[in-house]
């Protein structure tokens, strides 16, 4: 396998995604497991590079990519923020270009649904009022 510049096996991504997704395996034992567990988490949050608060928000970062809808996560991966509080300036974006396609889709559903019904009130046909006059004969008029 080819490491990366900073010496690592995988991507920060990669060991994360490593970590997040690693299952009990009851042939271990609760000890191992726990100890393939931190030997992931060190891998993945780096703790002799990071500081506390660096390796906080990377946590949060990714439990923030969680609990986003799949569209708006998936979204936010491609785009690679390396913070939270990249990640919320991308998400506040996505969410009003989403507000703004609405937006687009409402006007342009009544403008279309407006000019369908001034086609249907226009009558298929000129109206014409018929009148009786005096002597009893019928007159009729162009448009009444």
């Amino acid at each position: 396998m080819e490491k990366n510049p900073a010496g690592d096996m995988f991507s920060p991504d990669v060991q994360q995604e490593l970590f997040s997704q690693f299952c009990y395996e009851e042939a271990l034992g609760p000890r191992e497991v726990c100890s393939r567990l931190y030997t992931l988490c060190c891998l993945w949050l780096k703790p002799e590079r990071h500081t506390k608060a660096e390796m906080l928000d990377l946590v949060i970062l990714e439990q923030f990519l969680a609990v986003l809808p799949p569209e708006a996560a998936s979204w936010l991966r491609e785009c690679g923020p390396e913070t939270s509080s990249q990640a919320v300036a991308l998400a506040e974006g996505f969410l009003l270009c989403q507000e703004e396609e609405r937006q687009q889709a409402k006007e342009e559903v009544p403008n279309s649904f407006a000019h369908k019904i001034s086609e249907r009130e226009k009558p298929p046909f000129e109206t014409k009022w018929l009148y009786q006059d005096g002597d009893g004969a019928f007159i009729t008029t162009g448009k009444g």
